[in-house]
């Protein structure tokens, strides 16, 4: 049987409140449902460069202005995600540039575990293409 990998960096994903990604945060179990597109190596690079910069002669990066970038650029649409408003109201939460950036200043450990599921994903496939590649070499 061979292993067929989707390759295609269009393709997009549905990440879930019982995904394992989320199995660390406070937000495993939860009621939602983020509809993301793929990060890929190219995309990271750029948005890790955007993130650089030289303090005392040493490059640093800013991995929390990576992380939002990720999140900004990558969360297509969500299901489940809701909020307070000014009346204490719970509300669907639309999933839009204004939202996704009001997320990300005030509920940044939501942000943060999304990225970080959304990076996650590249580095397994990174990882299963780097086994796959060593199995076709005979390594």
């Amino acid at each position: 049987m061979s292993l067929i990998l989707n390759m295609d960096p269009n393709a997009e994903v549905w990440l879930s409140g019982s995904d394992q990604a989320f199995s660390d945060t406070d937000f495993y179990g939860s009621d939602f449902k983020v509809k993301i597109k793929p990060l890929t190596r190219s995309t990271k690079s750029a948005m890790q460069r955007k993130n650089m910069s030289i303090k005392r002669g040493t490059q640093v990066t800013d991995f929390d202005g990576l992380a939002r970038d990720v999140f900004l650029n990558n969360v297509l649409d969500w299901e489940g995600v809701k909020g307070r408003d000014a009346n204490g109201e719970v509300r669907e939460i639309p999933c839009d540039p204004e939202s996704k950036k009001q997320i990300a200043n005030l509920n940044w450990p939501f942000a943060d575990a999304i990225a970080a599921a959304i990076i996650n994903r590249l580095e397994s496939q990174d990882k299963a293409n780097s086994q796959l590649k060593d199995v076709e070499l005979g390594n």
